[in-house]
């Protein structure tokens, strides 16, 4: 997990879905199976993070690359960017940062696990 966005759960005061920080995430640290990593983290061969805060501050993209076939796991970054729907679902103040410094590669996939709108 990138190490900001772990400091942005953990220190996070209210979470309006409970505390799912506590619940979900601090069990896995504690038991020693995860690690903290930088943004750009390097996974595997064919298998990067590239940061894209703006949902929340830590967020990052994944990026699958494998023979001739590419592509971007983005997450929740494309979340609607107006600043009405931002304060509900990502980080207001980082919103339009991440829409004008998230640069695709040309993915032939963008899997984006949530639905943006």
């Amino acid at each position: 997990m990138v190490g900001k966005e772990y400091e942005f759960w953990r220190d996070l005061e209210e979470d309006p879905f409970g505390d799912v920080f506590g619940e979900s995430v601090a069990p896995i640290f504690d038991a020693g199976l995860a690690d903290l990593v930088e943004p750009n983290f390097v996974v595997g061969d064919g298998v990067s993070f590239e940061s894209t805060p703006g949902h929340t501050p830590g967020h990052v993209s994944v990026h699958i690359d494998s023979k001739d076939e590419k592509a971007i796991i983005s997450g929740d970054m494309m979340h609607h960017p107006l600043p009405d729907c931002a304060a509900r679902v990502g980080h207001p103040r980082l919103m339009p940062t991440m829409v004008q410094r998230w640069r695709p590669a040309k993915p032939s996939w963008n899997v984006m696990p949530t639905n943006p709108f």
